[in-house]
């Protein structure tokens, strides 16, 4: 009997560790995704306000004129790339394209679909100065602060699973340590105390020895040892 409990517990253990490790895994793939995301926003972000920021309608053959081919490409690329990754503005997928069926487009093609652009989403000036204000000023250590706030998100949630985890095995081992107390000593468990006078809080422990024996199961008294106290604890803790 000891032996088929030990196997079926290394069973669970196993297939425990590998939900775990599947979950770690989809949680690491999504948080590089929405890095990759973070990374393609800031990159539009920085090449579009190289060239005065986002244009207006009435701004683009002002702004043109100011600029060589050269420049005038990478500013009309940067202006379409930005609508595309930061604003997700309206518009046909070919209309942000650099090219099409490989052959790359000219400037009077480029220029044309940024005009159309910004005419389906209705050239407003207030939305501009609103993608500016929060784009101007969101630099590396906000992001760096929004990916930590996603890992202590994702962490969180594991923890939540763990705990859920850990109490189905409780009620799962209930009965057998129910029938066998001293089956307890050892293990590490969950149990209320009180630091220096103030509210009892769970804390993690080990059971030690039994400090006092009773018939009835849930009167037996351990004694529990933990990193914050030394203290006794009815069979009511949790393990």
């Amino acid at each position: 009997m000891p032996r088929l409990r030990a196997a079926a517990k290394k069973r669970k253990e196993d297939l425990q560790r590998k939900v775990q490790l599947k979950l770690q895994a989809k949680a690491n793939r999504k948080e590089q995704q929405e890095q990759k995301a973070i990374n393609t926003r800031m990159k539009a972000s920085r090449e579009v306000f190289r060239f005065g920021g986002p244009w207006t309608l009435n701004e683009v053959s002002v702004k043109l004129n100011q600029l060589d081919a050269v420049a005038a490409r990478q500013a009309l690329l940067a202006q379409l790339r930005f609508h595309r990754d930061v604003l997700h503005s309206k518009g046909e997928k070919m209309l942000f394209n650099e090219s099409r069926h490989g052959v790359v487009h000219s400037l009077d093609i480029l220029e044309s679909h940024l005009r159309e652009v910004l005419e389906l989403n209705g050239d407003s000036t207030e939305e501009v100065e609103a993608a500016e204000d929060v784009l101007i000023y969101r630099d590396l250590t906000d992001v760096d602060e929004d990916v930590r706030q996603r890992k202590s998100d994702v962490i969180q949630r594991l923890e939540k699973g763990r705990k859920r985890r850990l109490a189905t095995q409780a009620k799962e081992s209930l009965p057998l340590l129910e029938a066998s107390p001293s089956d307890l000593v050892g293990r590490r468990v969950l149990h209320q105390c009180s630091e220096d006078g103030g509210a009892p809080q769970w804390y993690p422990g080990v059971v030690g020895p039994i400090a006092k024996h009773s018939v009835h199961p849930h009167r037996v008294l351990f004694q529990i040892s933990s990193d914050v106290c030394t203290s006794s604890a009815f069979f009511g803790a949790r393990c």
